[in-house]
């Protein structure tokens, strides 16, 4: 009688999606314990385990790809461990001013004209607070105005070379966006 229920067991399964051995035998194999009376709150479990087991190999892949940096950078002396967790060495240190300036100096980017109204508005925190003239200096030279500090306006797009170096410096979450295609209130602004 089990072998006769087993059989059924399986070939439902495999008639439902199950596709995989170790998925066909966790079906199973739940069959037979009180979880798994219905072979779809045992499908639910196997989709589940399965979903489990993907988020853990994604996981492996990032910790496995972050040890070789981590390694590269120790080799490289840009980087050493102490008790509190890793630090910047001198030599990384300088390696970022080296990169930062760079990537801010003998940078242009070209002016894209648009008809929609673009605002863009930034908060960069004060650990940042070096690049906040970049920034300033590399939004005015895409054709925006200066409406308060962090504020700008015009009819021009951020070039995507732009947003590129914000993201390479981590700055990219502290700035805002906003395209306008209806001016409403703000057709006072003189925009051309």
């Amino acid at each position: 009688m089990q072998k006769g229920k087993n059989m059924f067991a399986a070939l439902d399964a495999i008639a439902n999606g199950v596709e995989k051995m170790a998925d066909l035998v966790t079906a199973l194999t739940a069959q037979e314990t009180d979880y798994g009376h219905s072979l779809m709150k045992t499908l639910r479990m196997v989709d589940k385990l399965d979903r489990v087991r993907e988020k853990e190999r994604i996981i492996r892949a990032e910790r496995a790809r972050l040890r070789t940096l981590i390694s590269q950078l120790k080799k490289a002396k840009l980087v050493r461990e102490s008790p509190a967790g890793w630090r910047v060495t001198r030599a990384g240190k300088e390696k970022i001013r080296q990169l930062t300036d760079r990537l801010m100096r003998k940078k242009s980017y070209a002016e894209e004209k648009t008809d929609a109204l673009t605002i863009v508005m930034f908060d960069i925190p004060e650990k940042y607070k070096g690049y906040r003239d970049w920034i300033r200096h590399a939004i005015r030279g895409c054709g925006f105005d200066q409406l308060q500090k962090s504020v700008f306006a015009g009819n021009a797009q951020l070039p995507e070379e732009f947003i590129k170096d914000l993201d390479r410096l981590s700055l990219l979450h502290y700035i805002q966006i906003f395209s306008v295609n209806k001016k409403g209130t703000l057709e006072k602004i003189p925009y051309p």
